[in-house]
């Protein structure tokens, strides 16, 4: 889906890697950053599947991404760009025809404008009240 970057595979015992870190203090801290973000990406999409609607999960996604907060992918700012409905249905846990008609409904709403590969975010008070679940 995303290309990210290239990535090195570190492999050994945990002894060794005591002394990698003991040696790098550097890798430790890249280390614990990098599953901090994790955790905190994981921890967003349980909070999102779990008391979110399809709506409300789209609608959150789409506002993440005009604000520049919502990282999709680690290290990538602009991952958001051009996003297909498939991929936004992947990332909401769901269909791409859900997150059609979702996105359909927040265009009748007047939150967003649709276009091809992009969405235009007309209204940010109307998606967060979609976001909150009000109707």
């Amino acid at each position: 889906m995303f290309r990210l970057s290239r990535a090195v595979r570190l492999v050994g015992s945990g002894s060794r890697v005591r002394e990698l870190v003991a040696r790098h203090p550097a890798v430790a801290t890249a280390a614990t950053e990098l599953l901090a973000m994790r955790l905190r990406t994981m921890t967003w999409m349980i909070e999102n599947l779990a008391f979110r609607n399809v709506i409300g999960r789209v609608e959150t996604l789409i506002q993440g991404c005009a604000c520049g907060r919502q990282p999709l992918v680690e290290g990538v700012p602009d991952s958001c760009a051009r996003i297909t409905q498939q991929e936004l249905a992947a990332l909401t846990g769901s269909v791409r025809e859900v997150v059609q008609r979702a996105l359909k409904t927040l265009e009748g709403e007047g939150a967003i404008r649709l276009g091809r590969a992009r969405i235009d975010v007309l209204d940010r008070e109307t998606l967060e009240v979609w976001a909150a679940g009000e109707d």
